[in-house]
């Protein structure tokens, strides 16, 4: 293989890796969004299931040794991180996503509070929660931790190979059984739905449930798999999912080649800063402000077109549902 290809090849490793993330967290929201509910508070959600993924994982990694209190208890303080192991961390993950996730729900759908108000104080609460316990946590300084290396399979992550799987998953559920059917016939018209005898406010709000795991797995890979946890680790890719799902058009398909699209750009920054260290301050800059200069510039195409998001937005999406008395 000769140098051209290795480049490639590291590349699209690269630019896999980290679209993971956005992916799992947009295919998460579009569900969500199908079932007519909009939910700012992806962010939020993924940097507390960020910070319980990471907490679990070293929790898991590290052996407490007690050998003040039984002599030769234990002979090390770290042993092998299994792929069990990382399974019950994404889980701790999924959980604590869908657990913030389920306040939306119960505000929105139970207390029947506005959308978008809530989604963004979901943002700004997962923020500061998890900047207040990943800093204070028994003490420990996560900057400073670093877990082992995470499980592959077929020399990739296994959560890379289960967001692949999502799409055409969750693109069959959506199109081709009654489940699918129920949740767009609710984003569509609710009221219709509701009239049908569906029960919108349970069937929005299990999706809600959905979406919140989706976004806490995005946030446990960033911090297992590519750095190690800090302060706003998730660096807004949280917003850029919800772009993301507007890019795609409310399609699976087309949220990977997305989510691709914004891996391979993070990946071009990392690897053309690498090759030519002399560039200019100005065109690095450049390189690493690409991928949210390409979002708002699709998002303008996209909205000068308003005949293409009538067509694939759910009909009902953020729209109150107040079922006759």
């Amino acid at each position: 293989m000769n140098a051209d290809s290795v480049f490639f090849f590291k590349l699209l490793t690269a630019a896999i890796l980290l679209a993971t993330p956005l992916l799992l967290a947009a295919l998460g929201e579009l569900v969500v969004e199908k079932s007519g509910v909009l939910n700012l508070g992806v962010e939020g959600m993924m940097l507390i299931g960020a910070l319980f993924g990471y907490i679990a994982a070293y929790n898991l990694q590290t052996i407490t040794c007690l050998e003040e209190l039984i002599p030769g208890f234990c002979q090390k303080e770290e042993r092998v991180f299994t792929f069990g192991d990382y399974l019950i961390a994404l889980l701790a993950a999924a959980t604590a996503g869908a657990l913030l996730a389920a306040v939306f729900g119960l505000l929105t759908q139970g207390l029947r509070a506005n959308h978008v108000a809530v989604g963004l104080g979901l943002s700004i609460l997962g923020a500061g929660l998890s900047n207040s316990l990943g800093s204070n946590f028994f003490g420990v300084n996560y900057t400073s931790v670093q877990v082992a290396d995470h499980p592959e399979v077929f020399g990739q992550d296994a959560l890379v190979w289960f967001s692949l799987c999502a799409v055409p998953a969750i693109w069959y559920v959506l199109q081709r059984t009654r489940l699918g059917l129920v949740i767009r016939a609710v984003g569509e018209n609710h009221n219709s739905a509701y009239a049908l005898g569906y029960r919108v406010a349970r069937i929005r709000f299990y999706c809600i449930l959905f979406g919140g795991a989706m976004a806490g797995l995005a946030g446990a890979f960033i911090v297992l798999v590519h750095v190690d946890w800090k302060e706003g680790v998730t660096v807004g890719k949280g917003w850029l999912a919800l772009a993301l799902i507007l890019f795609g058009t409310w399609r699976p398909l087309r949220v990977l080649c997305g989510a691709y699209i914004f891996g391979l750009l993070w990946a071009s920054e990392l690897r053309l800063d690498n090759l030519f260290p002399a560039w200019q301050l100005e065109w690095k800059t450049l390189l690493t402000a690409a991928p949210y200069l390409f979002t708002i510039i699709v998002l303008v195409l996209i909205s000068r077109n308003p005949r293409m998001i009538r067509q694939n937005a759910p009909a009902s999406l953020g729209k109150p549902f107040n079922p006759p008395s």
